[in-house]
């Protein structure tokens, strides 16, 4: 461990959580037996915080083989959201409300379904 803290925002790339989780894993494997033999687990406990931190490697290990098809999504969605929030502006009734309410902004924008 080093002596100067991590600050809240120093970036901690996925790579790095994954190390991490492993090396943790890897301390748990090697514990655990010796816990259930004393009594300090149950072996259905320890199996399952294995099992636990083993599903929290393969998120992460999705996340880092998925980044840029995550990346380009949320792009994609934001570029969307924008368009449809130019085009809500654009609206007659939402003209009307802006001038009844001066400053108001649209923050959000849902497609409804049409009346039959």
């Amino acid at each position: 461990m080093t002596d100067a803290p991590t600050e809240p925002d120093t970036p901690i790339t996925i790579r790095d959580q994954i190390e991490e989780v492993a090396k943790e894993l890897r301390h748990r494997e090697r514990l655990y037996p010796e816990w259930v033999k004393a009594g300090r687990y149950k072996g259905e406990t320890a199996n399952r915080k294995l099992a636990v931190m083993r599903r929290v490697q393969k998120t992460l290990e999705w996340l880092e083989a998925n980044s840029a098809w995550i990346h380009d999504t949320y792009a994609d969605r934001r570029e969307a959201e924008h368009w449809a929030r130019k085009e809500a502006m654009e609206h007659p009734d939402v003209a009307l409300v802006r001038e009844a309410f001066p400053g108001a902004e649209v923050v959000d924008v849902r497609k409804t379904e049409s009346a039959a």
